[in-house]
């Protein structure tokens, strides 16, 4: 029999005895013998128990110290790990393996915490011995996810960790990054050397509310993202206008196989900086806020094959557009044009301010939904308003507003995230107070 054969029938024959032994397992009394445990090569065990969810893993582990010994040399992988600072200042942990980290790598951790059933709480201090640990046990964190005061020490210590592995192939790998908020200036150096860590596997990079303070930290850390070869997905949304990163993010991104961007508060980014970076033509997902970015600027001809290949793309219109404007209207009405019959156009508009002018407060929402949905039926689109700034009172009369004043819109069907309106071939879908785009795109797609 062949090789590949032979190994083939191995393997069926060691998944259905580990499914028995599963069974026994479960119900196998405390004091009986293991001599009766399948002796199977351990090799073949081994890549059972690499495909055994980590809490499986666990119990198999229970059954014998050669099972044992076995499954602690297997890599640990963690789709999710969470840390977040409450509003108590406590830090809680999430994680979709909690039982498995309070039973195995926190089972003689002496420190306190606090099982709240879907998330671990702690103090600072423990927090960071926690993450010692696992950065100490743990191969791969499929996405980590770090939003507490303390992000920049947290960075470190997986940072120096990882640092002080001889072997380069047994330091951790973080398949997708998500930091929100910054405290101190070196945070950012510290973020910038966990991408490095991550450069070879990393396929997702999310950077909310954060801060580079300096050209060289900008270049630094722009310059470590361009090592990310697998990247796919970058969100980096400074909590102030960036006045550092326009020629850096360029450089870092224009070669990358991005399918996903959102950047906002970039100085002087040009629409030219995002048709270099889109130019492979594996751009699906665009949102982007600028100051220099308006919906006119993106329909200028360098940006013509980026925007005809989107899936969504997101702008945000302020005081300056005006819906009483031909101007902006044929601008909107051009984007809406370019992007393909499927694409959908999500709308972030903060009106004027209204609070010297209550009583128009209400209409002004009808106006602005009645304005969106034209367009989204003259040209045939589908368009997600959110409207910014206004309640949700106001928001819903505007919407029962336009039902009862235009005979050709229609109500279309439930949706948690807010109201569909449907007029012609047009759609738009007006989303409710606490609802934001992308809500439901937890993961790449």
């Amino acid at each position: 029999m062949p090789r590949s054969g032979l190994k083939a029938k191995w393997l069926l024959k060691a998944k259905l005895k580990l499914q028995k032994l599963r069974i026994r397992l479960q119900t196998r009394p405390q004091n009986a013998s293991t001599s009766k445990l399948p002796l199977l090569h351990s090799d073949v065990l081994a890549e059972i128990f690499r495909r055994l969810p980590l809490r499986d893993r666990a119990r198999a582990r229970q059954a014998s110290h050669g099972f044992r010994r076995l499954v602690d040399e297997l890599p640990i992988r963690l789709p999710f790990l969470m840390f977040h600072t409450d509003k108590h200042g406590n830090v809680e942990l999430l994680c979709d393996q909690l039982d498995f980290l309070t039973g195995r790598l926190l089972a003689r951790f002496s420190g306190r915490y606090e099982h709240l059933g879907d998330a671990l709480l702690m103090d600072t201090a423990t927090a960071e011995a926690v993450l010692r640990i696992i950065a100490a046990h743990v191969s791969t964190i499929a996405h980590l996810w770090l939003d507490c005061k303390q992000n920049g020490e947290m960075a470190k210590i997986l940072v120096e960790a990882n640092v002080g592995r001889e072997n380069v192939a047994h330091r951790i790998s973080i398949e997708q990054l998500t930091v929100i908020g910054n405290t101190g200036g070196d945070d950012f150096d510290w973020y910038r050397k966990l991408v490095l860590l991550s450069r070879k596997d990393a396929k997702a990079l999310r950077f909310r509310h954060v801060r580079i303070t300096s050209d060289e930290q900008a270049h630094a850390f722009w310059q470590a993202v361009g090592q990310c070869h697998k990247l796919e997905l970058l969100q980096y949304e400074p909590c102030r206008t960036d006045h550092l990163s326009r020629e850096y993010i360029v450089e870092a991104l224009e070669k990358k196989p991005i399918k996903n961007l959102t950047i906002t508060n970039i100085d002087n980014l040009s629409p030219c900086d995002l048709g270099m970076i889109g130019a492979k033509g594996r751009l699906r997902e665009l949102s982007v806020v600028a100051d220099s970015i308006k919906p006119e600027a993106l329909t200028q001809k360098c940006l013509h094959k980026t925007v005809a290949s989107l899936n969504t793309l997101l702008i945000q219109v302020e005081a300056d557009f005006s819906i009483d404007n031909p101007g902006d209207r044929d601008a909107i009405f051009a984007l809406l044009r370019l992007l393909p019959i499927t694409a959908t156009l999500e709308v972030v508009h903060v009106p004027v301010s209204t609070s010297h002018a209550q009583p128009s407060t209400g209409n002004l929402a009808a106006r602005i939904i009645g304005f969106w949905l034209a367009l989204a039926m003259e040209a045939e689109r589908t368009i997600k308003l959110k409207i910014d700034g206004l309640g949700q009172e106001l928001t819903d009369a505007g919407a029962g507003r336009v039902l009862r004043k235009c005979h050709e819109v229609t109500r279309g069907p439930y949706t948690p995230d807010g109201l569909w309106l449907q007029s012609g071939l047009g759609s738009l879908l007006v989303l409710d107070r606490h609802t934001w785009f992308g809500d439901e795109d937890f993961e790449l797609c």
